[in-house]
């Protein structure tokens, strides 16, 4: 996709590259505890966490938001999606629905781009980039674990008991990118935040350092959302691109700071939602029933005049001549900033009104 010209500073040589492609067909729609996963998952307390070598590896808050790596399938087609991608969605009732796809894109130094979706693997030549789950101290202790291959899962996640304030960490390792790029990230789940997963940046020290490092949601077609929240406007996608027809991407659309709405905190809130009262009726890939918003936060204090938020779009499904019923959709939605260690951005989701996010 269009991502590059932001992640390259605005170099117009980048048009033609893509990153975080969701490089599927349109799936048959799948949901529940059985279908929506490979081996099912399980619960620790407050938390979703593997208990046994059998579970999928998913980890999140019940009832709430829950991200997973490959071969997790979280109610979404027959093998869960493309490798290099993060997945995403929501337990309901005991049962698993998908949100949306994750894809990393670091960015080194010339401009050299990582696709974690479409390249392939140093280890097995397949496409897409591997992901292995990792305990928190890997970070603390980098040494250690470098060449250390990954626990058990039921071994991967800590959790830190205290009620409202119990905590859920983790990290997602990346295998080397063909661009040297080697990034990790340290995944917090919170019970007092369910419906929120907060990812910390890093790169593994030793290897090619990054400029950017540009994680965006990559699927938003697939619950057709079409209403872009602004400081002082809310974009419908019609508007942005009201004759596009093509099968590409529709070109990308970026925001400085300045036009980014902030809730009351001060935190930038990046945020899409479906312009159907209620989309789920009348199209079975709709993959649940509520009209969700999905949304990007970056913590007041977190962020300076790097930061962008991106936008593409698409009319027809990727892949498929089919179009998007309703007419085009966004397709990725992120931020994107100069990379620093540490940074955070959380991904999150909202079942309510799309203003009760900013106040």
């Amino acid at each position: 996709m269009r991502w590059a010209i932001l992640m390259l500073l605005i170099v117009a040589a980048a048009g033609c590259a893509t990153v975080g492609q969701p490089g599927v067909t349109l799936p048959e729609p799948h949901t529940g505890n059985a279908d929506a996963t490979v081996g099912g998952y399980g619960y620790a307390g407050d938390f979703i966490a593997p208990q046994s070598e059998s579970d999928a590896p998913i980890w999140g808050v019940r009832n709430g938001i829950v991200v997973g790596v490959p071969p997790a399938r979280i109610g979404f087609g027959r093998d869960g999606g493309p490798r290099g991608l993060i997945r995403v969605g929501f337990e309901e009732n005991g049962k698993l629905y998908f949100i949306n796809f994750l894809a990393d894109a670091p960015i080194t130094p010339g401009g050299h781009i990582g696709q974690s979706e479409l390249d392939h693997s140093p280890s097995d030549y397949a496409q897409g980039i591997r992901i292995f789950p990792y305990p928190t101290e890997f970070h603390d202790h980098f040494s250690y674990w470098r060449d250390r291959e990954p626990p058990r899962l039921p071994n991967v996640a800590t959790i830190r008991p205290g009620g409202n304030q119990a905590e859920l960490d983790l990290v997602f390792r990346y295998e080397t990118f063909p661009n040297g790029a080697k990034p990790y990230f340290s995944v917090h789940l919170r019970a007092d935040r369910p419906h929120e997963v907060a990812f910390f940046f890093y790169h593994e020290a030793g290897t090619v350092e990054m400029n950017r490092n540009v994680l965006s949601s990559t699927f938003s077609n697939l619950a057709r959302d079409r209403l872009l929240y602004l400081r002082d406007r809310i974009v419908n996608a019609h508007e942005l691109w009201p004759a596009y027809r093509g099968a590409n991407f529709a070109p990308i659309e970026f925001y400085p700071l300045a036009q980014l709405r902030r809730n009351r905190e001060g935190d930038v809130i990046f945020a899409v939602r479906p312009d159907e009262e209620r989309p789920w009726d009348g199209y079975p890939n709709y993959p649940h029933q509520h009209r969700l918003t999905q949304y990007w936060r970056k913590p007041h204090g977190t962020f300076d005049e790097s930061l962008h938020g991106g936008v593409n779009g698409r009319y027809v499904y990727w892949k498929s001549t089919r179009p998007v019923p309703g007419g085009i959709a966004y397709e990725n939605v992120g931020l994107v900033e100069n990379f620093l260690e540490g940074q955070v951005q959380i991904f999150g989701y909202h079942f309510g009104e799309p203003e009760e996010l900013f106040r």
